[in-house]
């Protein structure tokens, strides 16, 4: 995802379950440098991926999508 999408680690580790949109037309929306937003597509193939990945994470639209070991950003 990272190298598909060229987001900033910053905006990585800081990924809601609320910007990520795996319905038809998947994509991520972030907000990025100079609060600009931007809508990123992801191919099938990561969109698949990063399901699997979501169901092992906590639920709720405020989660981290990529939490650390102690579940924060």
């Amino acid at each position: 995802m990272a190298v598909q999408t060229g987001l900033r680690l910053s905006e990585i580790t800081g990924l809601c379950r609320r910007a990520v949109c795996l319905g038809t037309g998947a994509h991520i929306r972030v907000l990025g440098k100079g609060r600009k937003e931007r809508s990123t597509p992801l191919t099938k193939t990561t969109a698949e991926v990063l399901r699997a990945w979501l169901r092992e994470v906590a639920d709720g639209d405020d989660a981290i999508v990529f939490p650390s070991a102690r579940g924060d950003a």
